[in-house]
């Protein structure tokens, strides 16, 4: 099976690179043909930052502008859409992961595979989550929909699933700028948006959306009797810092 990792890694999030990347090496889908496409605006950085083992040759780099936040997010399925060609057909699967996470288990095919994979948003176990409320947006969910709100930091689709939704979710980001909108959660409005439309085959736990250091969290899922294993971490950052 041929998998793409996908990772946007612009200005100072180039600081988190060199532990996902080596995390992916260890912990996911080790027993398949993996890739990694990196987006960032420093080529050259990036490739010094990464050590591979020898064994590991399997790095793509694609050039893109790095804006003040929340351009790197929200204009994220345009940067993919930029460098279809060099992409469709090269895999089976792709996987997006926010480059400020680390896979801390071993993850194989069977846990996390499918034609569309979501994972539920940690924040909001046992609650309706934050849609976009805006009824102009094109990522307008109204109330009678969503059961499950997803998380913007980790997903994946077949290859065919995957640039349908690329090319929807422009759609949806420049019609919604035409009209001077930004969706209230970026790219996570817009997948939330897509999935209730497109339902996704697999939706993983809050393992995969794991969140280091978060008290309230961790004491709001033992409030509701739950608990997770930490597959997939979100590491704790200064947000003012990192978005310039």
């Amino acid at each position: 099976m041929r998998v793409n990792v996908l990772i946007i890694a612009t200005n100072k999030y180039i600081q988190f690179l060199e532990g996902l990347v080596a995390s992916i090496w260890d912990n996911f889908l080790c027993d398949e043909q993996v890739s990694i496409s990196i987006f960032t605006d420093r080529i050259e950085e990036a490739n010094a930052l990464i050590k591979r083992p020898a064994e590991k040759d399997c790095l793509r780099f694609h050039r893109i502008e790095h804006r003040p936040f929340p351009y790197p997010t929200l204009y994220r399925f345009h940067f993919f859409n930029r460098y279809e060609t060099r992409l469709r057909h090269t895999c089976d699967y792709h996987f997006y992961v926010d480059v400020d996470s680390l896979f801390m288990k071993e993850v194989v095919a069977s846990d996390v595979v499918s034609d569309r994979t979501a994972v539920q948003h940690c924040g909001y176990v046992g609650k309706r989550g934050t849609y976009e409320k805006n009824r102009r947006s094109r990522s307008y969910v109204r109330r009678s929909e969503g059961t499950v709100y997803y998380g913007g930091g980790f997903w994946g689709f077949s290859d065919e699933d995957f640039w349908d939704f690329t090319h929807t979710a422009v759609e949806m980001v420049d019609a919604d700028a035409c009209r001077g909108l930004t969706p209230r959660w970026h790219d996570e409005s817009v997948l939330n948006r897509y999935l209730i439309d497109n339902p996704p085959v697999k939706v993983l736990s809050p393992s995969f959306h794991w969140p280091q250091n978060h008290a309230e969290i961790h004491e709001e899922w033992a409030r509701q009797g739950v608990d997770y294993e930490c597959v997939l971490m979100l590491l704790d950052k200064d947000h003012a810092t990192i978005r310039d």
